[in-house]
């Protein structure tokens, strides 16, 4: 028994002494994962005008909070640096990430990054730049990633480029750890369409799915020739046309006699009108494909016909500024009492705090209260807290969404189209049904339908 026993004790010995050496390799695979990764620098683009204060203020002190070390902001190599992309458009700023971040220049490291285009539209070179850019440092170095955006998702849609190659504009917001999204457009645009609906006034609760027999008419901030890409105008026209689609998917399939061979067809079904203001008193009527002047007889006696038998809905915004909007909403209301109508609906998208003198509905713009609102997320992106307390935008692409809209009770806009209230931003609403590819008739063949 003595022998066995020490038998015992020195096999018992060995096995412990073989565990004691495995030790080191079993912590660092079984338990990597739960080890949070450290941030060796931060990068923050910024085309806001403040970008320089906001940098050396409270990011900084975020920075201090996490001990990263700080150094100068001018060495591309340092722990923090700003790019400070406020002087930059479109063009310049597409120029400056081919130069300085695409290819082999666009290896970040590992780190923060900031992304901040709250003045700067974002356009499909610009977004196909940023999926570069974003996918290779998520795969390849893990990094931590916000966007900021005054851009909608709903402007970023399905994008053919030169080469024919087909592409997800908003692809980018896959590698993106939180997406910050400050445009009131979109929340704006729905809400003009829920009114034209007949539902002004009406709770989402009592609301109807209805868009027809109204003309709408923009200003001239929404129009460039039709032929050229423009994001306003391509915008306004495929958010009108989804809206009648959602509407009107069922009355479509039903009607063994109607096929539409373009979305006009559609238009013209329900007679909704989009007339664009190009100044001088002169319309482009884009369902039409023609342009009226007020001064001409014919083109008066059409818009005449067209004014009479539809509610009107004229949208200007301050993106020209006052003299434009001004001029749009003085020709507009001249030519309506000229037709005999008495009145119609005014709405003034105005993130520039413009003042005009008219009747409107008005909405404006998150920038001026942006520093209240990020300083605290930003905080809690670099120290690492829960983010998943700012989704609030579930059709949102990337995982956490967070668009800081409060609308308040007394307000005209309503809380449509977010986490699925009334009008869902996911495939509209379509079911699986009306959604079937093989029918000609059904949404997704609806909606390659050319203008």
């Amino acid at each position: 028994m003595t022998k066995t026993k020490h038998f015992l004790l020195a096999v018992i010995s060995v096995i412990m002494s073989v565990l004691m050496c495995l030790m080191p390799v079993f912590s660092k695979t079984a338990f990597a994962d739960e080890s949070p990764q450290v941030y060796e620098k931060l990068y923050y683009f910024s085309d806001n005008p403040n970008c320089v204060q906001r940098f050396n203020g409270y990011i900084n002190a975020c920075l201090q909070e996490y001990d990263l070390s700080i150094d100068d902001i001018t060495s591309h190599n340092t722990a923090k640096q700003l790019v400070n992309l406020s002087s930059y458009d479109q063009e310049s700023l597409r120029v400056f990430l081919i130069a300085n971040y695409s290819g082999q220049d666009m290896d970040l490291g590992n780190s923060f990054i900031i992304f901040e285009l709250t003045q700067i539209k974002v356009t499909p070179q610009i977004a196909l730049l940023l999926t570069d850019l974003f996918q290779y440092n998520k795969e390849n170095n893990n990094c931590k990633i916000m966007f900021i955006s005054g851009t909608d998702e709903a402007y970023l849609g399905d994008y053919y480029d030169e080469n024919g190659d087909y592409h997800e504009l908003d692809a980018f917001l896959d590698y993106v750890d939180i997406h910050i999204n400050v445009d009131v457009f979109f929340d704006f645009f729905i809400n003009v369409l829920y009114y034209a609906g007949g539902n002004g006034g009406v709770q989402l609760q009592n609301a109807q799915k209805i868009l027809e027999n109204c003309t709408f008419i923009f200003d001239y901030s929404f129009y460039s020739d039709p032929s050229t890409e423009n994001l306003k105008y391509n915008f306004v026209i495929s958010q009108i046309y989804d809206y009648m689609l959602w509407c009107y998917i069922d009355d479509i399939n039903q009607d063994s006699t109607f096929f539409p061979s373009s979305m006009r067809d559609v238009f013209n079904r329900y007679n909704v009108n989009l007339l664009f203001y190009i100044g001088e008193g002169e319309y482009y009527d884009a369902v039409g494909g023609c342009v009226l002047d007020v001064t001409s007889t014919d083109d008066f006696e059409q818009l005449q016909d067209m004014l009479r038998t539809t509610s009107i809905h004229a949208v200007g915004t301050s993106w020209l500024g006052y003299a434009q909007v001004n001029e749009f909403f003085q020709t507009t209301t001249t030519l309506a009492t000229n037709c005999g109508v008495t009145g119609f609906n005014k709405y003034f998208y105005n993130p520039d705090a413009l003042t005009i003198n008219f009747s409107v509905y008005q909405a404006g713009s998150l920038l001026y209260a942006l520093d209240s609102i990020l300083q605290q997320i930003i905080t809690d992106f670099i120290t690492g807290e829960d983010l998943s307390g700012y989704d609030n935008i579930s059709s949102g692409r990337c995982q956490i969404t967070y668009k800081p809209i409060i609308f308040g009770q007394n307000g005209w806009m309503y809380d449509i189209g977010r986490n699925g209230s009334w009008y869902p931003s996911d495939d509209n609403g379509i079911s699986d049904d009306e959604n079937n590819e093989d029918d000609e008739k059904s949404y997704s063949a609806l909606n390659l339908l050319p203008w």
